[in-house]
C-alpha cells in the first residue's frame, strides 16, 4: 500500500471475446507486451467468471500525461473494446492474494457521490475486517455518478462467509443504514486472474 497513489489515475480496459474466442484473446494478450506500455503499468488482468462472460479486464496504472485513447490493440477473437480512465480515491492494495475479486460497480444519485465518498472512505475499515479491498476508483471521463470497488477473496465460498459476517456486524449495518439513500444501482462480478495478472 502507498498512501501517496490516491488520485493516481488508471485505465480499466474490457476486451469482450467472441463465444469460444475468449482462451485465444487471454493467450495473445498474456504473450504481448502486456505489463508496460505507453505509459501504463498492468495491475491485475482477469476474466469474468460470474456476470457478463467472454470478458477480459485488465487494469492499469498510467503515468501522468499517457496519451489516453479509446482504440484498443486488435486481438484474435475481439468483437468489442471499452476504455475507462479512473481516479483512485484510497490507497490500492497490491499486496494481498486476489484469487477470486469481486468487482462492484455502484451508481449514485446524480450529484450525490461526493457526499457518498465522504461517508463511504472513512466506514471501509469495518467492512475490512471481514474481508479485503483492493482499491476504490471513481470514473473521470464518463459515468461521474459511479463508484467501483475490487474486493479479494480466497475463492466464492470466502466470499460468502465475508458477506455474512459482514451484514452481521453491528457498526457495518449502521453504515450502510446511511448511504442506501444515496445508492441507485449496484453490480457484482466474479472475476478470476489470468496468468499475467500481476495480482494474483
Amino acid at each position: 500500500m502507498n498512501r501517496d497513489d490516491v488520485g493516481d489515475l488508471f485505465e480499466l480496459d474490457v476486451y469482450r471475446a467472441a463465444p469460444g474466442a475468449l482462451p485465444g484473446l487471454v493467450a495473445t494478450f498474456g504473450a504481448g507486451e502486456a505489463g508496460v506500455a505507453d505509459g501504463r503499468s498492468l495491475v491485475a488482468a482477469w476474466t469474468c467468471e460470474f456476470g457478463l462472460l467472454n470478458r477480459l479486464l485488465t487494469l492499469s496504472r498510467i503515468s501522468p500525461g499517457a496519451a489516453s485513447t479509446t482504440r484498443a490493440p486488435e486481438l484474435p477473437g475481439q468483437v468489442e473494446f471499452q476504455r475507462r480512465v479512473l481516479r483512485l480515491e484510497r490507497p490500492l492494495f497490491t499486496d494481498v492474494a486476489a484469487h477470486v475479486v469481486e468487482f462492484r460497480t455502484y451508481s449514485i444519485a446524480a450529484g450525490d457521490r461526493d457526499t457518498y465518498l465522504q461517508k463511504m472512505l472513512p466506514a471501509l475499515p469495518i467492512r475490512e475486517r471481514h474481508s479485503r479491498n483492493i482499491g476504490v476508483w471513481t470514473p473521470v471521463d464518463e459515468d461521474p455518478d459511479q463508484v467501483l470497488h475490487f474486493w479479494a477473496y480466497e475463492d466464492v465460498a470466502d466470499r460468502m462467509r465475508a458477506r455474512t459476517a459482514a451484514f452481521a456486524d453491528a457498526d457495518w449495518k449502521a453504515y450502510i443504514a446511511t448511504v442506501y439513500p444515496h445508492l441507485r444501482r449496484m453490480t457484482s462480478e466474479i472475476l478470476l486472474p489470468t496468468a499475467c495478472s500481476p495480482l494474483r
